[in-house]
């Protein structure tokens, strides 16, 4: 990503931080997690001081998202804001929040404890990669809470926002890469869990020929992890050298 267009990312976020709702996609979602459910609330407007960038990542010049974290009344909080770029401006498209104590609270009782999620997150995002490959659209849905929503940025500088149920349109009628040579593609770039109820990952994956960077926000409910957001674009078609 170039400077200025980092530049103006970083200023949409500090404008959503000193109360500016402008740049609020009009159904963004908060979403969060108690262990029990996923909690849905619209994103407002938020004035708060002493917060900081934690991370800052970027899929393209049109996908990204802020994790931004600091102190509440309550304790300290953590707030992944995905972001699209439509019509030369960034809006905030979903977040995912997380409550905790304090800064260094810990998550886990126990090693093993800790190991255990990681695994099943892995799991669960190299079992997707898979199911995009093969178009498996049943099994893939699967890992899905059922009222995830998908965006991505469009070619004509629109984007889209779908229910995750697209895929199985998308993936209709579609031919095996199996039969056709097609090697699969899946690679996890990163995944950090925010409290012990979610995590945000980012990963690479392929369908037939065309590569996707993805973001996913998961949330654990009921002791299964679940894809609750997703936000995606295509950045290759064809071979790779």
């Amino acid at each position: 990503m170039c400077k200025k267009n980092m530049e103006e990312l970083l200023k949409v976020i500090d404008r959503f931080y000193s109360g500016d709702r402008t740049c609020v996609y009009e159904k963004a979602r908060c979403l969060s997690g108690d262990g029990k459910e996923i909690q849905v609330s619209p994103i407002e407007g938020s004035e708060r001081a002493g917060r900081t960038f934690a991370r800052v990542d970027c899929i393209s010049d049109r996908l990204a998202y802020v994790l931004v974290e600091g102190r509440t009344v309550e304790g300290y909080r953590s707030e992944v804001l995905g972001l699209i770029k439509s019509a030369g401006k960034w809006q905030i498209m979903a977040m995912l929040k997380a409550d905790t104590p304090y800064w260094f609270h810990n998550l886990y009782r126990s090693f093993d404890e800790s190991q255990k999620d990681i695994d099943l997150i892995y799991g669960l995002l190299m079992r997707y990669c898979h199911d995009v490959y093969l178009m498996d659209a049943p099994d893939c849905l699967g890992l899905f809470w059922d009222d995830c929503r998908m965006y991505h940025p469009n070619q004509d500088d629109s984007f889209t926002d779908v229910e995750i149920q697209v895929l199985h349109e998308r993936w209709r009628n579609m031919p095996d890469p199996q039969e056709l040579g097609i090697k699969e593609f899946s690679r996890i770039y990163h995944v950090e869990l925010l409290d012990e109820n979610t995590a945000v990952a980012k990963l690479g994956c392929a369908k037939l020929n065309n590569y996707f960077f993805d973001y996913h926000f998961l949330i654990k409910v009921n002791g299964e992890w679940k894809m609750a957001n997703k936000m995606t674009q295509g950045l290759h078609t064809g071979d790779l050298v």
